[in-house]
């Protein structure tokens, strides 16, 4: 499955530059939830996103530009200005860790979702949109959700079993301009018109706070790429979950991985998604050097 992935990513050309690789805004943070945006910021960079914003409260812009990678341009999204002048930049916009669920959230939720650009939804965002259904007439561009059972409980407003989520998954998408990611054993993607992905990493270890965070990053640093929200999000679990096996043989235990340690094996990841396309073409290779060596041969 990963050497397919790793089809949709090209060696960077030497001759190139940041502007070539989208520019990922992140919206998120409050009070008590400082971590979060941090998270998805770090994932974002470390899969290759070109530029990352960073826009949170006011009241919490000091410690989330402290706690940003310094490679982030973290600002205030409450200036109507500021804001206004990185969106129109953005390339992709990533919503909900730390987001906040008051009524002011709830209002600026509803303008981000009429952006005329793509949009990756996660955390307190998700239980915005299952309160508020009909935003879903708002989406302009594309959307990928990323919600884990609860959350995804709450947007159908019924129970479902484990057995049930490729069906459940399936049915949600019809009809709407959304790639779903309904994370858990084996995180299940769907979009109506595609087969539905099953991915096969993981372990777990993501079973902690900031793992769908630094999921969120993954996914809208590779939309910021060029990759299409289906191709993103099957590639991005996938990283994302060998990043965490990856982490857990390093560190021989799956018990205690944080989301740094994921972050920082995702170039490991990609090299392993690399390495295991390299050994296909090969045997590919090979395979038609014996055809065509065996047809040389009358029977």
């Amino acid at each position: 499955m990963g050497w397919e992935l790793a089809l949709l990513f090209p060696f960077r050309n030497s001759n190139t530059h940041k502007g070539r690789y989208g520019r990922v805004l992140i919206l998120g943070g409050s009070v008590g939830f400082t971590g979060a945006p941090v998270m998805a910021a770090q994932a974002a960079h470390r899969i290759g996103s070109g530029l990352v914003n960073v826009g949170v409260p006011q009241e919490v812009y000091p410690l989330v530009a402290a706690k940003a990678p310094s490679e982030s341009m973290v600002f205030p999204y409450d200036d109507p200005k500021l804001f206004e002048t990185v969106v129109s930049k953005a390339t992709v916009v990533a919503m909900g860790p730390g987001f906040g669920l008051e009524r002011k959230s709830e209002i600026f939720f509803k303008t981000l979702m009429s952006l005329d650009l793509p949009l990756v939804i996660d955390a307190d965002c998700l239980t915005l949109l299952a309160r508020n259904p009909d935003f879903f007439q708002l989406i302009r561009k594309w959307a990928v959700l990323t919600p884990h059972p609860g959350e995804m409980k709450r947007l159908l407003r019924m129970e479902f079993s484990p057995e049930e989520r490729i069906q459940v998954a399936s049915n949600f998408v019809k009809d709407k301009k959304i790639t779903l990611v309904l994370k858990g054993v084996r995180t299940v993607v769907a979009q109506e018109g595609k087969d539905v992905f099953f991915n096969t990493t993981g372990n777990p270890g993501l079973s902690t706070g900031g793992s769908g965070d630094s999921l969120l990053g993954i996914i809208a640093g590779l939309i910021a790429q060029g990759l299409e929200p289906f191709d993103a999000a099957c590639s991005g679990v996938w990283i994302h979950g060998k990043a965490a096996d990856i982490a857990a043989e390093k560190r021989r235990t799956k018990e205690g991985l944080l989301p740094l340690d994921v972050v920082e094996n995702i170039g490991a990841a990609l090299e392993q998604m690399r390495m295991h396309l390299r050994l296909v073409l090969d045997q590919k290779s090979q395979w038609q050097e014996i055809q065509t060596a065996y047809s040389l041969y009358p029977r």
